[in-house]
């Protein structure tokens, strides 16, 4: 099949990293710091993923939830909000305390940054749209950009891509929901006035739309969950929307319709609240943000037992720390339980990151091993950094040993990571740094 590509170039790595949100972001850089070529494929113009694409910008499952004082996620998740600081993008302190703010323009110049000086090279507008392999191997990754069809050979990939795409290819197993969680896109609104905390005007939009819900005139909705960027700008979760994402017929009638719904949900609140009446939409999401697809099969999958017990395993590679998360697909209003019994944080095993029939390949983020239930925690931005750094490392680990991602010794491995900060051990947790902003 691959005779029908003509190559315009051909490209080497040590490691390929497929996609730059959280976890390609964290292995690409943590590769890169380890002396390995790497290259990394981003489909739009930046890295971040759906921090940046839709929005999504409070950072979950870095802190504990059991224990808001203490990190259940630390290496280069820590290093990435301590970065955020010093360009000035920590959200403001109104905001809701179980996860970290930020601002998403800052986390693009931010991993820019990073980038730049790991030398990690960044191919960005370009897509995956094929792969080679050999006995259970991927040789080379066919690439596509306006500059044409590229072949990327390396030793190792990385699928950060968040539907699976690059495991899918490879022929690994994997599972789709029949009843995906619900899309959503974001949106931002500017120039609100009045004195109500975050958690205030949550309650009091959350009223408007259910009431205008229930008379037919309003568009199904979750939440609202609001992030206060700063005085006066917020960014909500609020539309609703369904479909499978794989579908481009599915995604492109979820980006329409939550563009409509946006517009729908700020004229409700500007009409009935005045906290909103010189409000301005200025912004919605550039691409929706999607909860669940592809969930590849790996060595182990993790499941919802596993983050109940706490179940300890002998190839930890760090923890997740949220609850679970899973917005209802029943076509169901406002908010669903999740925060009130949040999980202690769980170790996450490496097995969770192999994906079946590829010998040199992982996988990290959304996309990893885990089923329906368990996915609803580990699905969040600070897993994925883990998941990525613990990725990125391993990799280094395999070529140092010369050995497949299977072979080298998982203590090495674990060794590597207590180095650089990361947390495998969940009855140790380390306080949060004093100089990170306490949000309301």
């Amino acid at each position: 099949m691959l005779k029908m590509f003509q190559f315009s170039q051909e490209i080497t790595a040590d490691v390929a990293v497929i996609g730059g949100g959280s976890a390609g972001l964290a292995a690409a850089i943590t590769a890169a710091r380890r002396g390995l070529s790497v290259v990394l494929v981003e489909q739009f113009g930046f890295c971040g993923g759906m921090s940046v694409t839709s929005l999504v910008h409070s950072m979950d499952g870095v802190i504990a939830q059991h224990d808001l004082s203490r990190l259940a996620v630390g290496g280069f998740a820590v290093e990435l909000l301590n970065r955020l600081g010093t360009n000035g993008g920590w959200g403001c302190a109104d905001n809701p305390p179980e996860a970290f703010s930020f601002l998403p323009e800052v986390l693009k110049l931010t991993a820019d940054q990073l980038l730049t000086e790991s030398r990690v090279r960044c191919l960005f507008h370009t897509r995956l749209v094929d792969l080679e392999c050999e006995s259970g191997r991927i040789v080379a990754a066919v690439l596509h950009s306006k500059a044409g069809f590229w072949r990327l050979r390396a030793d190792y990939f990385v699928d950060a891509s968040g539907d699976g795409d690059l495991c899918a290819l490879g022929g690994a197993p994997f599972e789709i929901s029949e009843s995906p969680q619900p899309m959503t896109l974001h949106f931002k609104i500017t120039h609100l006035t009045g004195k109500r905390t975050w958690r205030e005007l949550e309650i009091a939009c959350h009223a408007v739309l259910q009431a205008a819900y229930e008379r037919g005139q309003g568009p199904r909705f979750g939440g609202p969950w609001i992030i206060r960027e700063r005085a006066g700008e917020i960014s909500l979760n609020c539309t609703r929307l369904y479909g499978n994402s794989l579908s481009p017929e599915d995604l492109t009638k979820a980006e329409m319709e939550g563009r409509e719904n946006a517009w729908k949900v700020w004229r409700l609140w500007q009409t009935e609240l005045p906290d909103f009446r010189e409000s301005q939409l200025e912004a919605t999401a550039p691409a929706v943000g999607v909860r669940e697809s592809r969930r590849i099969v790996g060595d182990y999958q993790i499941n919802a037992e596993d983050l109940r017990v706490q179940r300890a395993f002998s190839d930890v590679i760090g923890l997740g720390a949220w609850p679970f998360d899973i917005h209802p697909a029943n076509g169901a209003v406002g908010y669903h339980p999740h925060k009130e019994n949040p999980p202690p944080p769980y170790p996450i095993p490496f097995r969770c990151l192999l994906p079946q029939k590829i010998e040199n390949a992982l996988v990290a983020g959304r996309c990893a091993s885990a089923t329906h239930e368990a996915h609803g925690s580990t699905r969040v931005q600070g897993t994925a950094l883990m998941m990525g750094e613990a990725a990125g490392t391993a990799c280094s680990v395999a070529r140092r040993h010369g050995c497949s991602l299977r072979d080298f010794p998982m203590t090495e491995l674990q060794d590597d990571l207590r180095r650089a900060g990361s947390i495998l051990d969940p009855n140790d947790l380390p306080l949060r740094p004093s100089d990170w902003p306490h949000f309301s």
